[in-house]
């Protein structure tokens, strides 16, 4: 949506709710993760709280920067694909998967 938005040069006024609801549902999905993660045991469960608070406190900065005109809502686009996606996702959500798994039931790979 974001995206769509920039292209379509909608006012700062829009492209400032959709980085308010982007943020915001960071932290939902942040806060159900590390919910699922305490029910499952995960051991490193503080560890990934910890990088989840990094990843919010990144947010939120970028956030303000564009509210201060320093950015541009690419930098939005960069942060949820380099830093959301391919950093935190790819390389550390992966990582408590084994723990989502049914015992004694095993995946299909």
């Amino acid at each position: 949506t974001l995206i769509t938005m920039s292209i379509e040069q909608h006012s700062k006024q829009e492209m400032q709710k959709q980085i308010d609801k982007i943020v915001s549902t960071c932290e939902s999905h942040f806060a159900f993760e590390e919910g699922i993660l305490e029910i499952r045991h995960y051991p490193k469960i503080s560890e990934h709280i910890e990088i989840h608070k990094k990843l919010l406190s990144k947010a939120i900065k970028l956030k303000k920067a564009y509210e201060r005109g320093t950015v541009r809502p690419t930098a939005f686009f960069s942060f949820l694909v380099d830093d959301v996606m391919l950093g935190h996702l790819l390389e550390e959500d992966v990582k408590f998967f084994p723990y989502l798994e049914e015992k004694g039931k095993k995946r299909k790979r």
